[in-house]
């Protein structure tokens, strides 16, 4: 959860290059790696045999390319650095995230895999062709590429094909991307599983319809999909951690055949006023707006909660990022009956001004350099108000953990 909420997080805030997707996260290479640039392309020394031949990741591109003097590029199988022929094995992780002015990719046939992210936000990419040695693509490899017109795949590929859209495992189990199509989308009929960023930052879909063949959505897959507002889960078993993250849904029906939800897969849908479950589900279910698990004992998401939300009287805890990045919540009574507050439950809650603890005895985290704090970036003037104690600040207390949780500017005051 960590790793995947920092990306959003990231975007979200406008920085231009997603984090914590996997080693090589900002595109260069690491400290042990050496590197050396060739038309308009940086790679990095993999390994050498030491009879003349070797291998190199593709790590972006140098600043030729970034005054604009390469537009197009041919990533070839084979490049010759001081007298050693290196064969060019990967695309590593973001190589080319957020470049603009690139409108066309060829990878020759050599290279076996293309890393996540790796053509992140090229919102220029119009064309791209994946060649038959390629068995590997990583998760949002195309997410938010809104021009890329042209997904072409050989013939030969053994592990991917394409409708010239949209991009698939060989056998259409599997929908990898689909950066490009618009308006109301339906999934083709026997696709199984919709891939980690399938439709990253797609701004111009507007709704999506699951076939029953669907059964389960990964990590990320609807993330920042501004325009959708609607989505048709059909027979969806399993929905991945941030899957419709950041996007513009404005209500959801959790179907009875869904038994997974990891996280919190709503946070940030500012647009989101409402979360239901069918009577039917067996594990989770809804009560005004919140989705719950089936005893009701756990809030899963407070995403659609309005400007003053009353717990259900049957919650103990407050999951993870329940209701990170709702933007309505004004004030709040955390009752007694809640027992734990988890980590980032209310975080970029930016209109939260007042919190109410009916009890000293609700656990809240230990702040660590890995983690977010249950009320990170609310309010500056946030007011929380805690039961008399005589024993005032001590260790441990809701005090202690509110100061240490929120802005600097929050006022603590006793009932």
């Amino acid at each position: 959860m960590k790793s995947t909420f920092k990306r959003l997080i990231c975007v979200l805030l406008g920085v231009t290059i997603i984090a914590g997707l996997l080693p090589v996260g900002t595109g260069e290479a690491s400290a042990k790696q050496s590197t050396f640039r060739k038309n308009g392309i940086v790679y990095a020394i993999l390994g050498t045999s030491g009879d003349g031949w070797g291998e190199v990741s593709v790590i972006g591109v140098d600043e030729e390319a970034d005054k604009g003097l390469v537009y197009d590029f041919t990533l070839p199988s084979m490049i010759y650095h001081k007298k050693v022929a290196y064969n060019v094995k990967k695309i590593e992780s973001l190589a080319f995230a957020c470049r603009s002015g690139i409108h066309r990719i060829i990878i020759e046939d050599g290279i076996e895999e293309i890393g996540a992210g790796a053509f992140y936000k090229c919102v220029d990419l119009e064309e791209i062709f994946i060649t038959a040695k390629v068995s590997k693509i990583g998760s949002h490899c195309f997410g938010g590429c809104s021009n890329l017109k042209s997904v072409a795949v050989s013939n030969m590929n053994e592990n991917y094909c394409s409708d010239g859209t949209v991009l698939y495992s060989s056998d259409k189990k599997t929908l990898i991307s689909a950066p490009a199509v618009s308006g109301d989308y339906k999934v083709a009929k026997g696709v199984e599983t919709i891939g980690g960023g399938a439709f990253d930052s797609n701004m111009n879909i507007t709704s999506v319809t699951l076939p029953s063949s669907v059964k389960k959505i990964e990590e990320g897959a609807f993330y920042e999909c501004k325009a959708l507002t609607a989505v048709k889960l059909g027979s969806v078993e399993t929905i991945g951690k941030e899957a419709f993250a950041g996007s513009g849904l404005v209500s959801i029906t959790i179907p009875e055949t869904t038994v997974s939800i990891e996280g919190n897969p709503f946070v940030f849908c500012i647009s989101l006023t409402g979360i239901k479950v069918s009577k039917n589900n067996p594990k989770f279910k809804s009560s005004s707006g919140y989705l719950l698990n089936k005893s009701g004992k756990k809030l899963i998401s407070g995403s659609a909660a309005g400007d003053d939300p009353t717990f259900p009287s049957s919650v103990k805890t407050v999951a993870e990022f329940a209701f990170a990045g709702n933007e309505r919540i004004k004030k709040l009574t955390v009752p007694a009956g809640i027992k734990t507050i988890n980590e980032g439950a209310f975080c970029y809650c930016t209109s939260l001004k007042r919190i109410r603890f009916e009890s000293r005895n609700t656990k809240l985290p230990e702040i660590t350099e890995d983690s977010y704090g249950v009320f990170f970036n609310t309010g500056y003037d946030l007011i929380a108000e805690v039961p008399y104690s005589e024993n005032g600040f001590t260790e441990g207390s809701i005090e202690t953990a509110v100061s240490s949780n929120s802005p600097s500017g929050v006022d603590i005051t006793t009932f």
